[in-house]
Order: C-alpha cells, then sequence, then structure tokens
C-alpha cells in the first residue's frame, strides 16, 4: 500500500543561519540608539520634527517582528534600511574628513556607526544565504489569484519612474557649486537623507511587487492604495516643478492608472 505524503503547510522550521541573522539585525539596530545619541550632542539646537524618526522606529520594530516570522518583504525592508545606515556613516566620514580641524564627537560616531554598519552588513549576507532564502520562500502563501504579467510590468514602471525622481532629487541635493560637505551637513542633510532613506526602500517596493506576482492580497492592497495616494502627490509635481520631474511624474501616473484598470479587472474576474 503507497501512501502520499502531504507537502507542509506554512513555514518550514527556521534554520541557523535565520536565527543568527536576526540578533545581528537586533544588535546592529540597538546601537542605532547610541548614534541618535551623538547626533543629538553634536547639534543640541536641532528643534527638527520626530515624527519622522517615530515612524522610522515603528518600521524598524515591524520588520524585526515579521523577520523572526520568515516574511520576505521584512528580509528586504530591513537589508534596505542596513544601506541606508551604511549610506549615512559613509556621508558622516566623508564630513569628518572634510573638517580642517578633528571634531573628537564625530569620530565617536562615525566608529560607531561603522559598527553598527559590520552588524547589519553582515545580517543582510546571512538573510540571503542559501538556507535562509528557502525559509522566506516557504513563508509566502497565495490567498489570491496570481497576477498578469502586465500588470506586473505596469507597476514595475510606475515603481521606476518613482525611484527616477527621487534619485534626481538625491543627486540634487548632494553638495555642488562650490558648497563643502561640512556646509552640507548644517543645511542640506536633513533633506538628503530621507531621500536617501526611500530610495535604500525601493528594495522592499520589489519584493511587495513580487508578493503581488505571486497572489498575495495584501501586496495586491499596499499596491493599489500607496499607488492611488502617491499619484496624488505626482499630480502637484506634474504642474508644479520643471525639469525631469514632470516627465517621470506623467509617466508614474500613466502606469498607474494601465496597472489599477489591469489589477482591478483580473480582481472582479477571480
Amino acid at each position: 500500500m503507497t501512501t502520499t505524503q502531504q507537502p507542509q503547510a506554512g513555514p518550514v522550521s527556521e534554520p541557523r543561519s535565520v536565527r543568527v541573522a536576526f540578533w545581528l539585525w537586533v544588535t546592529g539596530l540597538v546601537l542605532t540608539l547610541p548614534v541618535v545619541l551623538l547626533s543629538r550632542l553634536g547639534a543640541p539646537e536641532d528643534d527638527s520634527n520626530p515624527v519622522g524618526s517615530l515612524i522610522l522606529l515603528a518600521l524598524v520594530v515591524w520588520a524585526l517582528l515579521r523577520f523572526a516570522a520568515g516574511r520576505p518583504l521584512a528580509r528586504a525592508a530591513l537589508s534596505g534600511l542596513a544601506g541606508f545606515f551604511v549610506l549615512s556613516t559613509v556621508f558622516d566620514v566623508i564630513v569628518l574628513s572634510s573638517l580642517p580641524e578633528g571634531d573628537p564627537l564625530l569620530t565617536v560616531l562615525v566608529w560607531a556607526g561603522a559598527l553598527r554598519a559590520v552588524f547589519l552588513v553582515a545580517a543582510a549576507v546571512l538573510s540571503y544565504s542559501d538556507s535562509a532564502s528557502a525559509h522566506f520562500a516557504s513563508a509566502a502563501p497565495r490567498t489570491a489569484p496570481a497576477a498578469s504579467r502586465s500588470a506586473v510590468v505596469a507597476w514595475g514602471v510606475a515603481i521606476a519612474a518613482a525611484a527616477g525622481q527621487l534619485l534626481v532629487a538625491f543627486s540634487a541635493l548632494l553638495p555642488s557649486g562650490g558648497l563643502t560637505w561640512p556646509d552640507w551637513a548644517a543645511l542640506d542633510a536633513d533633506d538628503t537623507l530621507p531621500t536617501a532613506l526611500c530610495l535604500c526602500l525601493l528594495p522592499t517596493w520589489c519584493s511587495v511587487l513580487w508578493q503581488f506576482r505571486l497572489g498575495s492580497r495584501w501586496a495586491l492592497v499596499t499596491l493599489v492604495v500607496v499607488g492611488t495616494l502617491a499619484g496624488i502627490g505626482e499630480g502637484y509635481v506634474l504642474f508644479s516643478l520643471d525639469g525631469v520631474h514632470p516627465v517621470l511624474a506623467a509617466v508614474y501616473l500613466a502606469a498607474t492608472v494601465v496597472a489599477l484598470a489591469l489589477t482591478l479587472r483580473r480582481r472582479s474576474r477571480s
């Protein structure tokens, strides 16, 4: 008598690489606290709005919890955050090397940021090892019909157009026209770093798109809601800015309209 082996439902038991990566993520992100404190000590008069920092903290906590549950989107989000923190440390190194005299506080900040970067990069590498990738691949249940290729391409074009705008804005905010790096740190860093964070989180949106392709309902809802809300902002860009931004905004809007039509049509048929 032959027996048929039933496939396992849900994620398999997490491998050692995932457990080690999780604690590396925790250690690296905990090291963000002294980096933030040192930054505040270096700029006690900074009265910037803490809302952005609170949103980032909420994203970190959510990503850690979902990473422990084996969710691919959390892995992509943490890897994007790691890239952002590494980039901010690179900026600190450049600013420090541009100063005519050494700054002890900035030196300690750079070393703390570098130590954090080591943990985060190691965590990212382990998170994409073969055993970890197999674990995360097993935790992506299909909850909706698989998306059509044309809808995926349309959403991909919209994401690429938004990323192009961020890249143009990021490059425009970097020092140019005689502006030194220390001047940039005082004048433009607060605008540059959020833009850099949005760019570094691009892998997260690629992960959402991939989950949408596999038939994830939450990915479908995320793309529809966020894509529609972003389209309102793109309408403002289309008529208020100049240069390449209106062109990319028009591409985004056209791609989003097509993507929404294809997505909702397929959804109505299912």
